[in-house]
Formats: C-alpha cells, sequence, structure tokens
C-alpha cells in the first residue's frame, strides 16, 4: 500500500469515526438514552428500534456495555421507539416528534416478563436539556402553515425565538433587489434578525443542511415556499464544526419529504384596488385610488412512489403584482428646459454666473448680473445636461399642480415569480437512504423610476442539494452531502423585453444603485 494511498484509507477511517460520535448534523436530529432495568442496572446488548411513523422506515441499534444507545442523522419529523432484550417485556414508547438539529433524550427502565408482552412508556417533556448545550428554538410545521404571514415569508416567524430581535431592514422594504433586500414579494414584510446578540449580517441560511444564502444581502437565496416547510430552527452558540464559519446564527429549515398518504394544498391569496380607499396625497391627479393587483398562488403535494420505500414532495408558488410607484418629484416644464424662467413656480431671479464681479460697494463680496427676462440663451445650457432631464425624466407637460412639486410617477412596479421545489427521497433498506432536493426561484421585474424610466432585474437563484445516509454497523454513520447554491443578485438591464410603456420616447440607463447613465439613449 502506498503512502498516498494510507492517508486516504485513513482519512476515511477518521471521517467515519467522527461521524459516528456527532450528535445531529445541520438539519439532521439525533436519539440518545440508556437501557436499564427495575433496579437501575443498565443492559447492554439489548435492540432498539425507530421508527418513522410517516414511512414505516426502521433503525436498530444496540445498546453498549454501559446499557447506552443513540441515533444520529435523523431526519426531523414523528417517531416511535421500541426496546427489546431477552428476559425482559418489550418496551413501546409511542410517536413523538423530533426537530430539526434537535437532540432528544430517551431512557427505557424494562421490566421482568417474555418478549411477547409490552409495556408502553408514557414519557414527559424535560425541562432541561440534557444532551447539548446549544441556544436555539424549533419552530414547527403548524406555526409555519397556521401563523398569518404577509406574502407568504417564513423570515417574519423568526422574530418569535427567543433572542431574535428585530433589526430595521428599511433600506429593502420594498422587495426586489436592493443592497439589503432579499428576493420577496414587493412590499411583503421580512426580518432579518439579531440572534442573541450577533450582528444581523452575521447570520447564515441553511436549507435541508446546506447553504441557502445570499452573502451579498445576507439573506436567503431562493426563497423557500411555506406549505414546502417541514420546519426550522433559528439558534446560536453552537461549537460544532459544521457551523465553524458563522459568526451570528443560524437559520435552520428542513424541506418536507413525502409519506405513504397523500397529502396537498391548494392557495391563492388576492389584494387589490377594489378594496381600497382614494389617497387624497398620491392619488391627487385621480379620481380613485391607485391600480393595484397583487395575486400569490401555488400548489403543494406529496405522497409515495413505492409504499415504505420512494416518496416525493412537490411545491410550486407564484406571484404577479402591479402596483403604480406613486412617486412625486419636480420636473422642469417645457419653457424650463428651454431656458425661460418667467413663469417658474419657484419665481425666483436667474442670474448669469459669466458676469460675476466683486461687489464695488463691499470687496468682500461679489454681484452678477441677472439673465435678460429672466431667460437662459440656448447656448448657454448644457447639452448633456438638456439630454439627461428630456430622458431620464418625462418630455410631456407635468401632471399635477403643486409648489412642492408637479409630477406623479403612476408607471406600475412589476414583479413576477414562479418559485418550484421538488424533493425525492429513496429507502434501500435499514442501512441506506439518499435524498435529493431541487429549488429554483425566477423574479423578472420592473422598477419604473421616473414617468418614463426604469430598471428591469432578472433574478433566477438556485438551489440543489442531496445526500447519502448508509450505516456501518451499530455506531458508525457515513453521512454524505453535497449542495450548490446561485445567489439571487443576478440582475441584468434588458433594453428589449417588456418595456413598451418606458420606451415610448427613449430610454436611459441606470447602474445598479440608480445613478443615471446620460447619453445612453435607445434609436
Amino acid at each position: 500500500m502506498t503512502i498516498r494511498l494510507r492517508h486516504c484509507v485513513a482519512l476515511l477511517t477518521a471521517l467515519c469515526l467522527a461521524g459516528g460520535t456527532a450528535h445531529g448534523q445541520t438539519a439532521y436530529g439525533s436519539i440518545n438514552g440508556t437501557v436499564a432495568d427495575a433496579s437501575e442496572s443498565v443492559i447492554p446488548g439489548a435492540t432498539v428500534t425507530l421508527t418513522n411513523v410517516g414511512t414505516q422506515g426502521q433503525t436498530d441499534v444496540e445498546t453498549n456495555a454501559n446499557g447506552y444507545y443513540v441515533f444520529i442523522n435523523v431526519v426531523p419529523g414523528s417517531y416511535s421507539l421500541s426496546v427489546t432484550a431477552e428476559g425482559f417485556s418489550r418496551a413501546v414508547e409511542p410517536e413523538f416528534t423530533l426537530n430539526v438539529n434537535q437532540t432528544r433524550t430517551h431512557d427505557f427502565a424494562l421490566e421482568v416478563g417474555a418478549v411477547t408482552e409490552t409495556i408502553e412508556v408514557i414519557a414527559e417533556a424535560a425541562l432541561l436539556q440534557q444532551s447539548t448545550s446549544e441556544l436555539g428554538t424549533a419552530i414547527t410545521e403548524e406555526a409555519v402553515k397556521d401563523l398569518p404571514l404577509n406574502g407568504r415569508n417564513y423570515s417574519q416567524l423568526l422574530t418569535l425565538t427567543p433572542g431574535a430581535t428585530p433589526v430595521s431592514t428599511a433600506q429593502g422594504n420594498a422587495g426586489g433587489t436592493s443592497f439589503n433586500a432579499p428576493v420577496a414579494l414587493p412590499g411583503s414584510s421580512f426580518a432579518l434578525p439579531s440572534i442573541n446578540g450577533a450582528w444581523n449580517r452575521s447570520n447564515v441560511n441553511m436549507l435541508d443542511g446546506v447553504i441557502n444564502h445570499w452573502f451579498f444581502g445576507q439573506s436567503w437565496a431562493v426563497l423557500p415556499i411555506v406549505d414546502a416547510v417541514q420546519e426550522f430552527k433559528v439558534q446560536s452558540h453552537n461549537d460544532k464544526a459544521e457551523y465553524g464559519g458563522v459568526l451570528g446564527g443560524v437559520i435552520n429549515l428542513v424541506s418536507k419529504s413525502g409519506t405513504n398518504e397523500f397529502h396537498g394544498a391548494v392557495w391563492e391569496f388576492l389584494r387589490n384596488d377594489a378594496f381600497d380607499s382614494r389617497n387624497p396625497f398620491l392619488d391627487a391627479a385621480r379620481e380613485g385610488p391607485t391600480p393595484f393587483r397583487q395575486n400569490q398562488y401555488g400548489a403543494a403535494i406529496g405522497g409515495p412512489v413505492l409504499r415504505n420505500k420512494t416518496f416525493f414532495h412537490f411545491a410550486w408558488e407564484g406571484w404577479k403584482y402591479r402596483r403604480a410607484q406613486q412617486q412625486s418629484y419636480f420636473h422642469p416644464t417645457n419653457d424650463e428646459l428651454a431656458g425661460n424662467f418667467q413663469n417658474a413656480i419657484l419665481d425666483q431671479v436667474i442670474y448669469d454666473p459669466g458676469t460675476t464681479r466683486v461687489n464695488p460697494a463691499d470687496a468682500g463680496s461679489f454681484v452678477r448680473d441677472p439673465f435678460p427676462q429672466n431667460t437662459v440663451p440656448s447656448g448657454r445650457i448644457d447639452p448633456t445636461m438638456r439630454n439627461y432631464f428630456e430622458n431620464y425624466f418625462d418630455r410631456p407637460d407635468p401632471n399635477v399642480a403643486s409648489p412642492a412639486f408637479n409630477v406623479i410617477n403612476s408607471r406600475p412596479q412589476q414583479s413576477d415569480n414562479n418559485t418550484m421545489q421538488v424533493k425525492v427521497d429513496h429507502r434501500f433498506g435499514n442501512a441506506d437512504s439518499l435524498w435529493f432536493r431541487y429549488s429554483q426561484l425566477n423574479n423578472p421585474q420592473t422598477l419604473p423610476a421616473t414617468v418614463k424610466n426604469g430598471r428591469i432585474f432578472s433574478n433566477r437563484p438556485r438551489n440543489i442539494a442531496g445526500g447519502w445516509v448508509h450505516l456501518l454497523g451499530t455506531n458508525v454513520v457515513l453521512d454524505t452531502k453535497f449542495g450548490w447554491v446561485r445567489e439571487a443578485l443576478n440582475t441584468e438591464a434588458d433594453l428589449a423585453a417588456g418595456l413598451d410603456p418606458l420606451l415610448a420616447d427613449g430610454w436611459l440607463g441606470l447602474d445598479e444603485f440608480g445613478a443615471p447613465g446620460i447619453g445612453l439613449q435607445a434609436p
């Protein structure tokens, strides 16, 4: 055996042994405990069986010389436990729930008797976590599914956990792709909290134990569909190796898997200006409320492909959002663009900077002459700035009269979205299981900056994950995961597609942060 081969074998062995002692890897949980008799003497060699209630998959382990057993890398869900040993009655603990990244301890005290006899164990919830010192709270499926969420955004539930403090996210609260805004339904609420005092931009988002994080905006890459979320956990103060790169909190989601029963859901949420009243300020130029259309809809279904073996879960969600920006701003009139300020709203004298000279009456000051008839000669107007105003703003006359502004931008912000997630689980037997998940989001949107101008974004984040779990005996587990993520910040300006209402008289390009590119004009 070569030195390189020996090193590879040693590394693989070390990884396998390390997996056997870990208590819950990222999205998984673990169950442990001690089996003893009525006199509290431990029982080595007892067989402990863990059964998934939904899929009926079973895993067996034996207690060691100290009567201790452990199940690691257990997918969150509903389970039951049973224990058998020679000379003792069979003990069963009925259905209980294992949460994401949770370590549960279940101890058994067997009674002398025949194996055919069964004793049901009724356990009370432990007031103290016996197996780990981590700080964290799991948000269950019932909370995710039943609590009202503006825009069906799960992040609003983060602040339900102890130690999670809301931090202002006003920089991006309109959705879209602003610097701090995740891909979300425009106008919806979201939370990027500080967890147990850590900086909120140091958190990390994970989905099924794989990174699902937008590092530029410090939020998710693909926004999970609420009906495809099994549960999630918000945790901090972890010293485990899998969280070695995290300075803040960990938001750990687990996606739903199928079971032996078919389950599904269909939904539609609607907002419309028919339910709104007129805004006397922003709707000053209108007789009724501004047109507003918001539809959010989708469906989810999960079930068996092969009972007790292969399962699937599929979810799809979309939204269509149309609402006028209703920004108000001041724009030069046609006369002012031509240099004539005789009828300007501000009624100010326009002075010629080329006539600036020292004030003969006061050497410490300067004077200059006004333009005749308060009109700037056309030859004195910078053509670059004229081009900027004519192309970036609107060439027609202003649409409202006010001392503060003369234009209300009624062009609609448009946001469309299609999100899809599919997950497949397969169990070869008690020793091997595979899973694969694919998530994608397509979110094109138009953000009008003025009456005739705007930006277009096309976000296409992706998240792919999968894993293989293999039991190498009763106390060694090989857990392999892979994942790939494309972040949400994949914006592109598209001057050809879908811009007809914004390209009536030309187009002025904008960079990522809204700075005008003067002179960039469509033919």
